[in-house]
């Protein structure tokens, strides 16, 4: 018995049946003839040919025929669906802070009450209590030297001073 080992790349081809379709082509590319069938049959005066269902089996045929199209290796009705997921993806993430509920309570009885956010009092240092000197080695810091902060990977914040040249 022969046995042959066949690459994880070739397991995800599709399989064409006739002239190098998919299964999937093909159906796309038969149900126009079931729609113009029905618009045949079922619209008045029925069983006669009428402009009026020609245009309608045509505005349906061709964009049902045009899905069937390759582009770049996959159908166009892939590419839809790849065009679809991004359009109706939510455009805003809320992350919680709060850690998920570990002690079997229901989340649908606990209540939601808002509070006043207390403001944080700062608490200013008055420039009084520096000497002269102190301002002057202060200010001439500030002046000779240049500040950037910037975060790391982490998102810490760091600040990093370069001199002027």
């Amino acid at each position: 018995m022969k046995t042959s080992i066949v690459p994880a790349q070739i397991t995800s081809i599709e399989d064409t049946i006739t002239a190098k379709l998919s299964l999937t082509q093909i159906i796309l590319l038969v149900l126009p003839v079931f729609i113009a069938s029905i618009v045949f049959a079922g619209l008045p005066p029925v069983m006669h040919v009428k402009v009026y269902k020609l245009v309608i089996t045509l505005l349906v045929s061709i964009p049902i025929a045009l899905l069937a199209v390759r582009f770049r290796g996959q159908l166009l009705l892939h590419w839809l669906g790849v065009l679809t997921s991004y359009y109706i993806r939510p455009r805003r993430y809320v992350a919680t802070i709060d850690p998920p509920c570990t002690d079997g309570q229901n989340d649908a009885e606990t209540t939601i009450t808002e509070v006043e956010p207390t403001p944080i009092l700062i608490e200013q240092h008055p420039m009084a209590d520096l000497t002269v000197s102190d301002y002057l080695v202060l200010e001439n810091y500030l002046s000779n030297k240049r500040v950037t902060y910037f975060t790391d990977n982490k998102g810490q914040l760091n600040a990093h001073i370069e001199a002027q040249q």
